[in-house]
């Protein structure tokens, strides 16, 4: 655990400075570490449950397929906009960072697909949890709980982050 801390904290300045950097890096292949890092730890949690030939093993495949769909879509139009807070926060905004705009206005866009994938996260997490209530799995009750909030996280605070990314980038450079 400890290594995994050292290497997020080592990590964590590649999202600002590294050479995947917002500015060098095409967005979709461009996420802050800390986020691939817990996408990572969550799916091996997932699939450790999920080779078992329990209900808490088959709940476990479902809330895969559809915390995959999600991921896919996170990494391609939500977290490359988060790579640019840091500068944003500084007060910085570059013309390099135009294509933001176009991620946020699409995450926008596609808000009630989104919400969709939310729904049914939190269906599939909830089929795992009563799985785990009814094999008495404490471990892979405490990850249903993680799972809830990160998903509430991502709602509350990422997509809502992700999407203001834009809005400061097309307030802040003049218009083209």
């Amino acid at each position: 655990m400890k290594s995994m801390l050292i290497a997020a904290t080592l990590l964590s300045g590649l999202a600002v400075t590294g050479p995947l950097s917002a500015a060098s890096a095409p967005a979709a292949l461009n996420i802050p570490p800390s986020e691939a890092l817990k996408h990572e730890r969550v799916l091996e949690s997932l699939q450790q449950i999920a080779g078992r030939s329990s209900a808490t093993g088959s709940a476990a495949r479902q809330v895969i397929v559809v915390l995959n769909r999600y991921i896919a879509f996170e990494n391609e139009a939500i977290l490359p906009q988060l790579t640019l807070l840091p500068t944003l926060a500084s007060g910085t905004a570059r013309p390099d960072m135009m294509w933001a705009i176009a991620g946020s206005d699409r995450l926008r866009e596609e808000h009630e697909a989104v919400q969709g994938m939310h729904r049914d996260i939190i269906a599939t997490v909830l089929d795992l949890r009563a799985a785990a209530i009814e094999e008495d799995d404490a471990a892979t009750l405490q990850l249903t709980e993680d799972l809830a909030a990160a998903d509430l996280a991502a709602v509350e605070v990422t997509e809502p982050a992700a999407e203001m990314v834009g809005e400061l980038v097309r307030n802040k450079l003049p218009p083209t």
